[in-house]
């Protein structure tokens, strides 16, 4: 059967290529889907990313701030603390961070403050938390 396919000198059918057609049309369907969700995850990983980098940036910032001003003699704690609890949102390229700053006591300690940075996106459908710890040392940072 194998010689009578190859030694017929027609060529092949209409159908035949009809058919080569579809199954190349399946397979380039298929890798091209492949494709475009490689694309689309890389997109969400870069936003991860630069969600990130904010939320390490401004948690950053917070550290410095309260650092810097609980060296002062008339440094109010819990003032401070109160202060930092706001809410601000910050734009890269096309995509909108929204910035929420929470205070609270750190296990009945209130020496202890539990300060958690949420960075949210996509209409705070995805987000990024980090949390820290700030001690009130005293005056003088003592």
């Amino acid at each position: 059967m194998i010689n009578k396919f190859w030694q017929n000198k027609s060529g092949m059918s209409l159908i035949e290529v009809m058919a080569g057609l579809a199954l190349l049309g399946i397979a380039l369907l298929a890798i091209l889907n492949f494709f475009t969700g490689s694309t689309r995850i890389i997109g969400q990983s870069e936003t991860r990313d630069d969600a990130l980098r904010v939320a390490r940036t401004e948690m950053d910032r917070l550290k410095a701030d309260f650092q810097s001003e609980r060296q002062e003699e008339d440094f109010d704690f819990d003032g401070h603390i109160d202060d930092l609890e706001v809410s601000s949102a910050k734009k890269i390229e096309d995509t909108e961070f929204e910035k929420k700053i929470e205070v609270d006591d750190y296990d009945d300690d209130s020496s202890l403050k539990k300060i958690t940075l949420t960075i949210s996106w996509d209409n705070q459908a995805s987000s990024i938390e980090l949390t820290t710890l700030f001690a009130n040392l005293g005056g003088n940072g003592e």
